[in-house]
């Protein structure tokens, strides 16, 4: 099965916006409010001309499975990370893979880039998904659990 990561686009925003409107994965999210059509497609476009943002879509034969976000915090090389997996692929292993990739692919740009994760409590599957990943738990200065990866 072949995975590759390619930037966000207009073209992706039904899909990425079902997927962020999940009940299960809007019970994870920082915002668990349901969005709406016109409001993503005006996040999505600042997203993806944002400098500040790296904003990836994870296809696996032809298909789109997920999406990888990394935004900078402040002026510092931090860059903080959310992952979706598309519901129907979960369960897969590609968590992971789309994890490892994304990171890599940040690092070209940004080789002292060090990653941040935030985890609603409770959230064992990413917690176990970036301890897996080579991120370690660090301080966190909200209800959220962060984890660290290191450049």
């Amino acid at each position: 099965m072949s995975l590759h990561l390619r930037l966000a686009q207009p073209a992706d925003a039904a899909d990425l916006l079902a997927w962020r409107n999940d009940p299960k994965t809007r019970a994870l999210s920082r915002q668990p409010e349901e969005i709406s059509w016109e409001d993503h497609c005006r996040w999505l476009d600042r997203m993806i001309a944002d400098p500040g943002c790296l904003f990836l879509v994870a296809w696996l034969d032809g298909t789109r499975v997920g999406v990888v976000r990394f935004n900078r915090r402040g002026q510092a090389d931090v860059w903080e990370v959310s992952i979706t997996v598309a519901p129907v692929a979960q369960g897969r292993g590609l968590g992971r893979r789309i994890l490892n990739e994304g990171v890599a692919r940040l690092r070209r740009d940004h080789p002292g880039a060090e990653v941040l994760a935030a985890v609603r409590p409770g959230n064992l599957a990413s917690e176990r998904l970036f301890l897996g990943a080579g991120f370690r738990p660090t301080q966190s200065d909200e209800a959220f659990a962060h984890f660290v990866l290191g450049a």
